[in-house]
């Protein structure tokens, strides 16, 4: 090993806790990140590491990392899938629900035992220094660390001399034991500790040798020895008791866990937390034979790329490059735009209010209305685009930009490096502060101050977990009570609660909602939320809703697709891709055309 070895007994004794049951050493590691692009960077500890991939990931709620580790220390550090959400990893308990950001692996190993000096070792050696630490000091040895997917373990010894973790309920008896202190030797009749028995002190004269005459005791002398006979066997039983303490403390595991939840009060009494769910009606009917009025219809060749908007039926001319925006009542075309790149993905926003589609491409990002608006901007490389709100964000390193169609450039906006930049709604950039329920407004003018608005609490006893997501004027965040998870809905403006949602899963895996088709609703699993309101619209008790189509939600069921609308649920023969507030259906057909329905007078 590189550095200087040490002597890991004599580091027990310089940790001043000679009476502790246990040692505590520390494990260190440089930490490598590689991204998805295979870019690897190499940083100093974890720390590092996290704030590089908080710099990486502006914008972005929670990066998910992937732990891999030497097997030689997998009993250490636990191997697996992490989020990060600007405070803290957390482990994620179940299948990832995107693709890893980063791979995490480890190298440059150290080890620190207590009052002596980190040393490098090769990380196949570590459980051999373990072991060392464990037989020179005569304790069990704790091993902590701050890399990612490690947990503290308590080693020792097992009959054969080979490391072994203790079991968790062991290890919290050694660690929460009061430390045995050292009984002070006995004072002798003339003032004097007594000597331990085992000690090499010279024999001396004995107290009556001393006298001269060597005779008989006096009542005095008698008294004297008696009471420190007494004394010495009171310390002695003290000494044996502490010892069976300690030895207790080591061999036995007291099973409390079962008795302290038997005997738990009952709690399910309390007042129901949960927004109640809306009451669904099966109409068992097809949502298209409501909608008999035939408007308008695309060819296939006219219709392979299609999605409907709340600002219009949008198509793509993969010949001519063209991007094609129809009024949705018409089916006419109203916005051509050429595009000088590849089209890499479109979304939703609103411009002033009104709705509008933004486009990127891979140089660029477009936003186009039905009223002819095209306003485009030149994406830097490196730089992201992001629309979690009803405005597109520029992020550039760690600078953050507004796309504004009154500007021919991006407006650079001051934010605070120590929130999440979120989204951009109406006038304004929307911040959360990480680990606590606290949302921060700041407005694109700067002569206007920023607005801080605390998210108000579903209950009395509810804990903040994390934000997931904030944008069209609403707030999604996570909450435990007790055990118990719940998504909790919130105005930006206020921090009103409008809608609790009860849930199984824990902060580590929830996600964000989705914004569904129109801007109607927003979902997140079996939960359907108004984006106007706030409110709960409608849930579904036998699965998770798989998209929104403005007001409506889709059900999904062995591949069976039902329509959940103004609480009914309906059919479709057809596959159904765009549903209006006001009764317009688009439909694509077996053939792959599309044709646009209404329920009476075609108002889209």
């Amino acid at each position: 090993m590189a550095g200087d070895q040490g002597t890991p007994g004599r580091a027990a004794a310089d940790d001043g806790s000679e009476g502790a049951l246990h040692l505590v050493v520390h494990v260190r590691a440089a930490v490598i990140l590689t991204d998805q692009q295979g870019e690897r960077s190499r940083h100093p500890d974890m720390a590092a590491a996290l704030d590089a991939v908080r710099r990486s990931h502006q914008g972005h709620l929670s990066p998910m990392l992937s732990v891999q580790v030497d097997p030689s220390v997998r009993d250490i550090v636990d191997e697996g899938c992490w989020t990060l959400d600007y405070i803290e990893p957390e482990r994620c308990e179940g299948r990832p629900r995107q693709a890893m950001d980063f791979q995490i692996t480890y190298d440059s190993w150290s080890i620190q035992a207590p009052g002596a000096t980190p040393r490098d070792i090769p990380v196949e050696r570590l459980r051999d220094e373990i072991a060392t630490i464990i037989v020179s000091s005569g304790k069990p040895v704790e091993v902590l660390g701050d890399l990612l997917g490690m947990t503290p373990v308590m080693f020792g010894l097992d009959p054969s001399g080979h490391v072994v973790a203790m079991p968790e309920e062991l290890a919290v008896r050694i660690r929460t034991a009061e430390p045995v202190e050292p009984e002070p030797a006995p004072m002798s009749a003339g003032g004097s500790r007594k000597a331990p028995e085992d000690s090499a002190v010279p024999e001396g004269p004995s107290a009556a040798e001393a006298e001269g005459e060597g005779g008989e005791a006096t009542s005095s002398e008698v008294r004297t020895r008696s009471e420190r006979r007494a004394r010495e066997e009171q310390q002695a039983k003290r000494q044996r008791r502490r010892r069976v303490a300690a030895a207790v403390v080591l061999t036995g595991v007291v099973a409390v866990a079962g008795w302290f939840f038997l005997m738990r009060p009952d709690d399910g009494q309390a007042d129901p937390v949960a927004t109640p769910w809306p009451e669904l009606v099966d109409t068992d009917a097809d949502l298209q034979a409501e909608h008999p009025m035939r408007l308008w219809s695309l060819d296939p060749s006219e219709a392979d790329q299609l999605s409907v908007f709340s600002a219009g039926v949008l198509s793509f001319d993969s010949d001519e490059q063209t991007l094609l925006l129809r009024n949705a009542l018409t089916g006419e075309i109203d916005v051509e735009y050429a595009l000088d790149s590849e089209l890499l993905w479109t979304t939703e926003l609103r411009i002033h209010g009104d709705a509008a589609v933004g486009v990127r491409t891979q140089e660029e990002f477009v936003i186009l209305t039905i009223d002819g608006i095209q306003q485009r901007w030149p994406i830097p490389e490196g730089a992201e685009v992001t629309v979690m709100g009803e405005l597109p964000l520029l992020h550039d390193g760690d600078d953050v930009h507004v796309l504004v169609v009154d500007s021919e450039d991006p407006v650079r906006q001051e934010v605070n490096p120590e929130l999440i930049t979120g989204a951009a709604d109406g006038e304004g950039v929307i911040q959360a502060r990480p680990g606590e329920p606290e949302i921060v407004f700041i407005p694109f003018d700067e002569d206007e101050s920023s607005q801080r608005t605390e998210l108000a609490a579903p209950a009395e006893e509810a804990d903040f977990s994390k934000h997931l997501a904030v944008g069209h004027g609403h707030a999604l965040s996570h909450w435990m009570i007790e055990e118990d998870s719940y998504y909790v809905v919130h105005t930006v403006s206020a921090g009103e609660v409008t809608a609790v949602l009860e849930t199984t899963t824990q902060p580590a895996e929830s996600p964000a909602w989705e914004i569904g088709r129109g801007m109607d609703l927003a979902i997140i699993e079996n939960y359907a939320v108004s984006l106007t309101t706030g409110e709960l619209v409608a849930a579904w008790e036998n699965g998770e809703f798989a998209a929104a189509l403005g007001p409506a939600a889709i059900i999904k069921t062995d591949g069976h697709r039902q329509i959940l609308l103004d609480q009914h649920v309906y059919s479709e023969s057809d596959r159904v891709i765009g549903v209006s507030p006001r009764g317009t259906l688009w439909v694509r057909q077996p053939d792959g055309s599309v044709v646009a329905l209404s329920r009476d007078r075609g108002d889209a």
